[in-house]
């Protein structure tokens, strides 16, 4: 019996629609900018396109308008998701997305803070055709080429949850106050709800800040799970115009196999013995290494020959050693410990470097 370790921040995975270090859309429909020019009074009496006096009118209005504007210019957002429990942060990413006007270059950068230590840096280049992504784990350093997996509508909230609480809650927010900075107003909304708990308690709280041009310059959310699981997100535009993302220096250093696209999946057998299926994609290159990680103890094999669609493989620890067959071996292998709750960590990389599966499971 085996189950994936479920973290907390899987909640920014679920919101966000992104997964690892991708930059991602969400489950938002998509929008198509109408044009509303600039400096002009908007129709109906709204105070941002698709915000009027009592709150949000119409939220796709309202996304329109800043996906057209911030894309049109260029722009930079910060963003940063944090888990509490009991008071102390267990989990918190932060990123930030620059982009240039039109879209067409975006350079990402986050850091992954987990509750055990370990942090995370990934870079992310996305030209118009792919994303290119390099992961820094204490070290150790992958790289991965995708088709491009941000468009024009989500690029604008790469990284952040914000957009998903916005459409999801729009009806609930009002207006708090209405301000002019430098000849534009600034609205701020404002909405308490109880989301998680359904006892009628407020537990989440967001606020907005829209300019008169729909630009959203900060959204800022925290929602409350029982008494002792806090999540808060933030998101900013720090800055509009003038954006100017440059190619990476580590561009050169991407293995050529990194542009493999291919789907593994992973598990623990009953009698403690590492299976690993390919489900899918290019074949696994000959020479690629499978590192199984129990207890902090390390076990490393690599593939002799490719591995592809369809096939099996079986990892066990023989001797102190970890082998690779096609056939579940019966006996003369040590099983992986059972009875409590063990972390098995099951990582395939390339020779390159290029990082084709990570995953974590309890072993009990």
């Amino acid at each position: 019996m085996h189950r994936p370790l479920t973290l907390l921040v899987a909640l920014l995975v679920l919101l966000a629609g992104c997964a690892a270090l991708t930059p991602g859309g969400t489950d938002t429909p998509t929008v198509t900018p109408t044009t509303t020019p600039t400096g002009t009074p908007l129709p109906d009496g709204l105070l941002a396109p698709g915000v009027n006096e009592t709150g949000i009118e119409n939220v796709t209005a309202l996304f329109a308008a800043h996906q057209r504007e911030l894309t049109a210019s260029g722009f930079v957002t910060e963003s940063v998701s944090r888990v509490t429990y009991e008071g102390t942060t267990t989990d918190r990413v932060a990123w930030t997305v620059t982009v240039v006007p039109g879209g067409d270059r975006v350079r990402t950068h986050t850091v992954e803070y987990r509750e055990d230590g370990t942090e995370i840096v990934g870079d992310i280049w996305s030209n118009a055709t792919h994303d290119i992504t390099r992961r820094d784990e204490a070290g150790d350093v992958s790289y991965t080429v995708r088709p491009r997996f941000i468009t024009d509508d989500t690029v604008v909230w790469s990284g952040s949850a914000a957009h998903v609480q916005l459409y999801a809650t729009a009806e609930l927010f009002e207006v708090a106050s209405v301000d002019t900075r430098d000849g534009l107003r600034y609205v701020t909304l404002a909405m308490v709800s109880d989301q998680t708990g359904e006892d009628g308690v407020p537990d989440a709280q967001v606020t907005a800040v829209v300019d008169q041009r729909g630009r959203i310059h900060s959204v800022e959310s925290r929602v409350q799970y029982g008494e002792d699981t806090t999540w808060t997100t933030s998101y900013r535009v720090s800055q509009i115009g003038d954006a100017d993302p440059q190619p990476p220096a580590w561009l050169d250093r991407v293995p050529p196999n990194a542009a493999l696209f291919l789907q593994l999946d992973a598990g623990i057998t009953p009698n403690g013995v590492v299976v690993i299926e390919h489900l899918g994609g290019d074949p696994v290159p000959a020479g690629t290494r499978i590192v199984v990680t129990v207890d902090d103890t390390t076990y490393e094999t690599a593939f002799r020959d490719e591995f592809e669609e369809g096939h099996v493989r079986y990892a066990a620890i023989v001797d102190g050693d970890l082998t690779l067959s096609t056939q579940e071996p019966k006996d003369g292998f040590t099983p992986l410990p059972s009875g409590r709750d063990v972390i098995v960590r099951i990582v395939v990389v390339t020779e390159g470097g290029v990082e084709l599966f990570d995953e974590a499971y309890y072993s009990n």
